[in-house]
């Protein structure tokens, strides 16, 4: 009776999960998130990074576009997201302490929005920061941190 129980549930799992992997589908309007980076046209890149310091170096607080997890932030890494072009909101919520930093920012088709996240606060760190960088100091910082794993 157990094991029958059992197979039951993991074929209704399974069931659910082909469902909603058929439902998916590439066609219709471009999402907030749409993934890795890939050309379209009517989508811009964020780039997000972090340069390494010793201050918070433990925190990875996750990184949030339009409420959508896209990655975290950690030490001396870097990642690109591609987003429908327009509004976005970057958040990015504290690691010790209540609360999130919040961003806006405006990406357009085909440009790259540079925003750099770091830590501050007490001696354990946990208090996130994000900014908009212009791309001149942004690519500076950026050229030799590696891709986020």
């Amino acid at each position: 009776m157990i094991k029958h129980l059992c197979l039951t549930r993991l074929l209704v799992a399974l069931a659910l999960a082909l469902c909603a992997v058929g439902c998916a589908t590439t066609s219709g309007p471009l999402p907030t998130y749409v993934g890795p980076v890939e050309q379209r046209a009517s989508a811009g890149t964020i780039v997000f990074y972090r340069t390494p310091n010793a201050f918070g170096y433990g925190m990875r607080p996750d990184i949030l576009i339009d409420g959508i997890k896209v990655g975290w932030s950690a030490p001396g890494t870097q990642f690109k997201v591609q987003v429908a072009s327009g509004m976005r909101v970057i958040t990015c919520p504290n690691t010790i302490y209540a609360g999130q930093r919040t961003l806006e920012v405006v990406v357009r088709a085909g440009e790259t929005v540079y925003v750099r996240t770091s830590m501050q606060g007490a001696a354990f760190g946990g208090l996130a920061t994000i900014d908009q960088v212009d791309e001149t100091q942004a690519v500076a910082e950026v050229a030799n941190l590696p891709p986020l794993k």
